[in-house]
């Protein structure tokens, strides 16, 4: 490691001196990256030619419509000089999540938006773009767009993945490319940290940024799985970013793929149900998007939400459980936003100390009468609901007065070997619920619940249990 620092110090001190050494070539001498033209690992890139179902865009403003975006409320929208084979718009399921809402989504990627449906049958796809690049004279590509938000819009939202290439060879390396969305115009810079010989990306006025405001790349705090289910390596899980608008103000965001340490390896985003509400709450980030299930009493209904890794968790509503009309929201987080060890943590006498098995997530119910803030354009209906009530996908933020259960729900947890690695007591899993000041076994929030009425297959790695309220949940085990 010293001899590469030391080699690096000196290119350094070339490029400075001379200018002939690019901010690539600094980059490729902490860690070597095959070229595009033979692949990685010898594999070739797909064709320019291959079949795709993805459909070219006939003008910028084509990519908003796919989104959701009434075409009544676009003032303007432009590519920013960018290669238009970068864009394309998917009309069937791909890439596990879309379209998320409605029949169309858009397609933003650091190479040809086509090759987005191939098979995911070589490791290093590859197509440097024309048209505009970033400072450091990557490939940059970029929708820019002026909208025209209804009458009191507070919020704007939208949801999206980001696929890459990079992943998982080029984690935590040079090459990171990354995904953006400004709102207010754009203001990107690519800079090069000589101390640790990695590249920043300056983004003042990005709404899209993680836990901790990093920018989204195959980095990112919200995790990357390489079940994709499109040609590229990784991905994301499915996000909602939003961010507060002036009331009554035209809105320009700025949605940006760029590549870092060269324009090789593409990335993509995926980008669906834009929506506008009137959530004075609303605040810029991006998390988890919420798993939205309708449950009509007398008859209902599950909530399934998919992890990265193609696990789920389910939620069973018996139809007699409820006795109105209710939205079910399922809310993953990264980890429990409380502690779970410590003197406020009540434990069953053999629990010991608890490690956390990597699922944590707010679940809660809404009644449909309930006025919550809704969004102010629906893209489509949710069939079998009362026409008093608003349409799915929601925006939901509130708390909403109390849904009490009339019998119990059924959860199933179901988890990899990776999510149990700290767990030595396999058997041990437990799902608990945070009453308010301390973790409590969730089987005990129904009358009279013990472990017996836990379901667990150590084989079939699922673990399954009556739970009687909603609330913030996580499974831990010894």
């Amino acid at each position: 490691m010293f001899i590469k620092r030391i080699g690096l110090l000196c290119l350094v001190l070339l490029f400075v001196t001379f200018g002939s050494i690019s901010l690539y070539q600094l980059a490729a001498a902490q860690e070597i990256k095959p070229d595009a033209a033979s692949g990685r690992d010898g594999a070739t890139a797909v064709p320019e030619n291959a079949p795709s179902s993805i459909l070219p865009p006939s003008q910028a403003r084509d990519l908003a419509i796919a989104m959701g975006i009434p075409a009544n409320q676009i003032i303007s929208a432009s590519y920013n000089g960018s290669d238009e084979d970068a864009f394309g718009i998917g009309d069937t399921p791909l890439g596990t999540y879309f379209p998320s809402n409605g029949n169309t989504f858009a397609i933003l990627a650091t190479g040809l938006a086509s090759s987005a449906d191939q098979p995911n049958d070589e490791g290093s796809l590859s197509s440097v773009l024309g048209g505009l690049n970033n400072n450091v004279d990557e490939d940059l590509v970029q929708l820019d767009l002026m909208l025209n938000p209804p009458a009191g819009a507070l919020c704007a939202s939208f949801d999206f993945a980001f696929y890459s290439e990079e992943f998982p060879e080029f984690v935590d390396s040079p090459y990171n490319d990354t995904f953006t969305a400004e709102l207010g115009g754009t203001d990107l810079e690519v800079v090069l940290i000589t101390s640790t010989f990695e590249y920043e990306v300056i983004a003042p006025l990005n709404f899209a940024f993680g836990t901790q405001h990093e920018i989204i790349a195959v980095n990112s705090a919200f995790g990357v799985g390489d079940i994709t289910n499109s040609t590229y390596d990784g991905v994301t899980p499915l996000l909602r970013a939003s961010t507060p608008i002036e009331s009554g103000a035209p809105v320009n965001i700025v949605f940006s793929v760029q590549d870092l340490g060269d324009s090789i390896y593409d990335s993509a985003v995926f980008l669906d149900n834009f929506f506008w509400s009137s959530d004075p709450e609303c605040s810029e980030g991006a998390g988890f998007a919420p798993e939205i299930t309708p449950i009509l009493p007398g008859v209902g209904g599950i909530l399934s939400y998919t992890n990265l890794d193609g696990t789920h968790t389910t939620v069973d509503v018996p139809a007699d459980a409820i006795s109105d009309t209710i939205y079910l929201v399922f809310q993953k987080f990264i980890s429990p936003t409380n502690p779970l060890n410590g003197p406020s943590v009540i434990q069953t006498p053999d629990s010991g100390s608890l490690q956390y098995a990597n699922r944590a997530f707010n679940l809660k119910a809404i009644l449909a009468a309930y006025k919550a803030y809704l969004p102010l354009v629906v893209n489509n209906s949710t069939p079998g609901m009362a026409a008093a009530t608003t349409s799915a996908p929601l925006n939901i933020t509130t708390s909403d007065g109390d849904v009490t259960l009339l019998h119990p729900m059924q959860i199933t947890l179901e988890y990899s070997d990776e999510d149990i690695a700290d767990i030595s007591d396999e058997a041990s899993l437990r799902l608990y619920q945070w009453n308010g000041s301390a973790w409590i076994d969730a089987v005990t929030t129904c009358a009279g619940g013990t472990a017996a009425d836990y379901t667990s297959d150590t084989a079939a790695n699922y673990v399954q249990l009556p739970v009687c309220t909603f609330g913030e949940f996580m499974m831990a085990g010894n």
